[in-house]
């Protein structure tokens, strides 16, 4: 079920921001919402108990892996020759399943708890457009990236390069908590080895117009995630 969602969805961001620009998320987080109640509603919904980005998917946890490494993918000597540059591989992180699970079950209580309101809510907590930009993000870097459902199936198909994308968030419980967004990629290089670790974060105060303030998080966490590609994925 994880597997398959991911690649839903990742496949439609790997087709889209083929042709797109990143305007669309920048749209997005800027854009009015239909006017919600003015407070959060009372709901039960937690964050799930997130995992390594690597679990179940790799031996060694990410992390273990030595953060903010550059990765001199296209340097001179850089790759084996044996590889065409044309075989990068997108692996979904452990954890996107359960993030997905998450906004659902907030967006339907908050429905359910407020009606009128759920609708504002759910714009908020939308995963698709984060997605949409993290994969846009990584692609201005290394564009001949693929999809695959894992990491062995990355090795096994002699891959040159792999990126394991995670995306995770805690939602504010309450108005005037924190609710916090963490995007974390981490880079396999030719040898089949994890070599760079990338993690940032964003945070925005819940409650503010009756919401989350995911997209404001995710936005923060998405635009240090462009700083830190440009600066480490070469």
């Amino acid at each position: 079920m994880h597997k398959l969602g991911f690649a839903s969805a990742l496949s439609a961001a790997l087709l889209v921001t083929a042709c797109q620009d990143s305007s669309s998320f920048n749209n997005y987080r800027s854009a009015p919402i239909a006017a919600p109640a003015p407070s959060l509603p009372a709901i039960a919904s937690t964050a799930p108990r997130y995992s390594d980005a690597l679990s179940g998917l790799y031996r060694q946890p990410a992390s273990s892996v030595p953060a903010d490494v550059p990765v001199d993918y296209y340097a001179p000597g850089a790759r084996s020759a044996s590889r065409a540059v044309l075989t990068m591989a997108l692996v979904p992180g452990a954890n996107y399943g359960r993030l997905r699970a998450y906004h659902a079950q907030v967006g339907k209580d908050a429905a359910a708890a407020v009606p009128g309101q759920g609708d504002g809510i759910a714009e908020d907590l939308q995963i698709q457009p984060i997605l949409l930009r993290a994969v846009d993000i990584v692609k201005q870097r290394y564009p001949w990236l693929e999809l695959m459902d894992d990491v062995a199936t990355a090795q096994e198909r002699n891959v040159s390069l792999t990126l394991v994308m995670d995306i995770r968030s805690r939602l504010g419980a309450k108005a005037g908590d924190p609710t916090t967004v963490d995007v974390e990629v981490v880079v396999f290089n030719d040898k089949r080895q994890p070599i760079s670790r990338v993690v940032t974060n964003g945070s925005a105060t819940a409650g503010g117009g009756g919401l989350y303030g995911f997209r404001e998080a995710a936005g923060q966490a998405l635009d240090a995630l462009e700083t830190k590609s440009k600066a480490l994925f070469n």
